[in-house]
């Protein structure tokens, strides 16, 4: 019994040492001779344990199931060549229950000769399936016969009805490659006929094989040779090329000319014959034409700034010169037209007094003039007649021009830029001129007979990640004098001002959940005011409430509370989510939803009446916020795959996009910053915050740093 662990544990043991000096060949093969004496020990005791485990028995079911058997190989002393067990069948190794498919690899040395399939797995009877040669018999298909690796496996997908697989036996035995071949093959190209300049001669290599008599794949030997064919000049490879003649001509219905031709050998060049003939094809009189004199012309018509005519020319036969019909051929010329700025009754006006804009145009093709001023977010409610919009339409006439007269009572007192626009034939040229607006004696409010809040806030306020987590900060509003109003390992984001410029609100999760709290400009007093155990996110100041979004109800709705957590109150109530709302100082309140199967922009009173639909695409709107005048909303769309910011009257006309890039600009904030929209952009590689006035002509970077993220609101929580 020793004995024959000994040997089975020298077989099957993996033991290689590495020494410094090359001292792992000696080892090898001391290694190999002692497998060889305890061979021959075990030879002259017959232990029959041994070779079972070698062989296996007839059936070949001594492996373990799912195991690699590797069969004993004696290697014999000093040699590298190998000997098979002589057991009552030939070696093999079996596989059970492999699944779809069993791959096995034979030792060195061998070759596998034979694979046996038994159908029927778990335990159904099955059919055997003998495999001499690689193919399938449409249930199965072996390959690897004749090799060292062999697969077995189950054409599931072409005949899902056959049985699956209980075992699979592959047979193998030691005879090596090319001991037996078979005669020559036919003798086969490998090169095309090649012309040998040298030899003067065409020639072409053949090969003949012999193969391994028990796989045909295998080549043992190689024969070569090289048959060569006399060549005889200009009778085997010649080109007849085009070298000269005339141009043609209509002759009986036909286009001739006289050609020049040349037989050269297509090899050595030689010319073979010289010769020239007459080459006519069938003409159909005017297949070939070109243009002749015109004909007639209509028009004009303006486009781009051109006058252009529709000018008919004949068509003329390039052979027979007759007439074949005509065409008609666009020609534009550029037309001279333009606007001329506007002029004012006054350059100065004081709230309250009328101006007059006066507004004209040059050229004689312009068809109409509209007069427009930038609009701007502190204004008041405009008069009747005046249109939306980034742009006031001021007053349109035609090309004569004209003049309109304002009460400047209602424009927030500043510089104002007015537009002249000329229109000629599908284009247009604008002129810009300013005029200004000094302040009044009584305060102009966005809507008469209510009290706006407190004047516009400077300085923009914004989350970062500098200091390894979300803290707030503020910064002057071309991004110097950071202060950093929070400094807690917990996460604080999504701030917004009071309108007053005096506090803030922010989101923290401090408290192990989502909260809204409030703070001083300054960063003192930060209290927990919604004090839920919900989340409670995205907060927005407005003059009297603060809303935000919450899920305490199992989805996310728009609640509102006073500034110090008292009266909460449930303002939506949908299946759907509603979130990100935003209030104008006249409390109506807008804010996106995805009630009607994408984020869209509505809007509602602050009690959660009057629900209203500002937005109806088949992409997303999203984080909307009112101008400080509560004319306006700004919001964030992807309606051309990148998130862009854009602008809408608070009825949902008079869309504009403002600010659009090849990074994503979302998060856009208007109120109470008036001057300024702030906005959170990609575009430098880190998030930065950017501003832009409100009809997207100027844009600026505020922040500036590539190792954090500045943003207004990630809108993560």
């Amino acid at each position: 019994m020793t004995l024959k662990l000994s040997v089975v544990a020298l077989v099957n043991k993996k033991e290689w040492h590495v020494e410094r000096n090359g001292s792992a060949t000696s080892r090898l093969a001391g290694v190999a001779r002692l497998v060889t004496v305890f061979a021959v020990l075990l030879q002259m005791l017959s232990l029959p344990a041994v070779r079972a485990r070698a062989h296996g028995d007839a059936q070949c079911d001594s492996p373990v199931r799912g195991e690699a058997h590797v069969p004993v190989l004696l290697a014999a002393l000093g040699g590298g060549t190998y000997a098979c067990g002589d057991g009552a069948c030939p070696d093999c190794h079996k596989i059970e229950d492999p699944g779809e498919s069993a791959t096995w690899t034979s030792a060195a040395g061998t070759f596998i000769n034979k694979v046996v399939i038994k159908s029927g797995a778990g335990g159904a009877t099955g059919a055997e399936f003998t495999f001499t040669t690689n193919g399938s018999d449409g249930c199965y298909s072996v390959s690897g016969i004749g090799t060292r690796t062999a697969t077995a496996a189950r054409m599931a997908e072409d005949s899902p009805s056959c049985q699956a697989i209980s075992h699979v036996r592959f047979y193998y035995d030691c005879r090596s490659p090319c001991a037996e071949v078979t005669e020559w093959s036919a003798w086969v190209d490998t090169s095309p006929w090649i012309w040998d300049a040298g030899e003067q001669d065409y020639a072409k290599t053949q090969e003949r094989y012999k193969y391994d008599r028990y796989n045909e794949t295998h080549v043992c030997e190689t024969d070569h040779r090289t048959i060569w064919q006399d060549y005889k000049p200009c009778t085997v490879d010649t080109e007849v090329v085009r070298t000269g003649g005339s141009s043609w001509v209509h002759k009986d219905g036909q286009l001739c000319r006289s050609a020049h031709f040349r037989q050269v050998d297509g090899q050595t060049g030689e010319v073979c014959t010289e010769f020239d003939r007459e080459e006519c094809i069938p003409y159909q009189g005017c297949s070939s034409t070109a243009p002749g004199s015109e004909i007639g012309r209509t028009g004009p018509t303006y486009e781009g700034g051109r006058e252009c005519w529709e000018v008919q020319y004949a068509r003329i036969d390039s052979f027979t010169g007759s007439v074949c019909g005509s065409e008609k051929v666009t020609e534009c010329t550029q037309i001279e037209n333009g606007c001329n700025s506007a002029s004012f009754s006054r350059s100065d006006v004081r709230q309250g007094q009328p101006v007059t804009m006066r507004f004209s145009a040059w050229g004689t093709g312009v068809t109409g003039i509209e007069v427009y001023l930038l609009s701007d977010a502190r204004d008041g409610q405009r008069p009747s007649g005046v249109g939306g919009g980034a742009w006031y339409l001021m007053a349109s006439a035609g090309p004569e021009g004209g003049s309109v007269t304002i009460d400047s009572g209602w424009l927030f007192p500043k510089k104002r830029l007015v537009l002249v626009r000329a229109f000629y034939r599908g284009v247009y040229s604008d002129c810009h001129s300013e005029f200004r607006v000094s302040e009044g004696p009584t305060r102009t409010y966005p809507v008469a007979g209510l009290e706006p809040c407190p004047s516009c806030v400077k300085d923009p306020v914004y989350q970062t990640s500098r200091a390894g987590q979300w803290d707030i900060c503020k910064a002057r509003e071309d991004g110097t004098q950071e202060v950093r109003l929070t400094d807690h390992p917990a996460a604080d984001k999504a701030p917004h001002w009071h309108p007053s410029g005096q506090y803030i609100t922010f989101q923290s999760d401090r408290d192990a959940n989502w909260e809204v709290y409030t703070m001083d400009a300054n960063g003192a007093s930060q209290l927990n005011v919604s004090q839920n155990p919900a989340a409670d996110v995205a907060p927005f100041w407005s003059c009297r409430y603060i809303y935000f979004q919450t899920n305490r109800d199992g989805n996310w709705e728009i609640y509102r509370m006073s500034p110090d957590g008292t009266q909460q109150m449930r303002m939506t109530n949908s299946p759907a989510a509603d979130a990100e709302p935003s209030s104008s100082c006249y409390e109506r309140v807008a804010f996106q939803s995805n009630r009607d199967g994408n984020w869209e922009i509505y809007s509602m009173n602050s009690d959660g009446t009057d629900v209203r639909r500002l937005t109806n695409t088949p992409w997303d709107e999203a984080m909307p916020e009112w101008s400080p005048n509560g004319e306006w909303i700004v919001f964030q769309t992807d309606k051309n795959g990148q998130r862009e910011i854009a602008v809408m009257d608070k009825d949902g006309a008079n869309l504009r996009y403002i600010v659009r890039s090849a990074a994503p600009d979302q998060a856009a904030a208007w109120y109470p910053y008036c001057d300024w929209i702030y906005f959170q952009t990609f575009r430098a590689g880190s998030w930065d915050i950017y501003r832009t006035n409100q009809d997207g002509t100027v844009t600026q970077r505020v922040t500036s740093r590539a190792s954090s993220a500045e943003m207004l609101d990630d809108g993560n929580y």
